[in-house]
């Protein structure tokens, strides 16, 4: 899912590159899940710095000054709004 909105494109997290900086809108994810990233910092409002995606595997994330390795599946479960640089 790729849309934009005005200036701000709208996309999983697992297809942003890089570097980039994100705001998570939603979290696409059954209880147990979505409880588990609500613990871990992942909000719906956060700011999260993608440090590793490569691709495949999993991607390396900042949130709240705390790096997280999450899994392909989860990233692609995490909603996000790019800001535009």
């Amino acid at each position: 899912m790729n849309t934009v909105v005005g200036e701000n494109k709208i996309t999983t997290l697992d297809k942003v590159s890089e570097g980039k900086e994100v705001t998570l809108i939603s979290i696409e994810a059954g209880r147990g899940l979505l409880s588990r990233l609500l613990n871990m910092g992942l909000v719906p409002g956060s700011k999260i710095r993608v440090l590793v995606n490569k691709g495949g595997g999993v991607l390396v994330i900042s949130v709240h000054d705390t790096e997280i390795s999450i899994s392909r599946g989860i990233a692609q479960k995490l909603l996000v709004r790019v800001e535009s640089p």
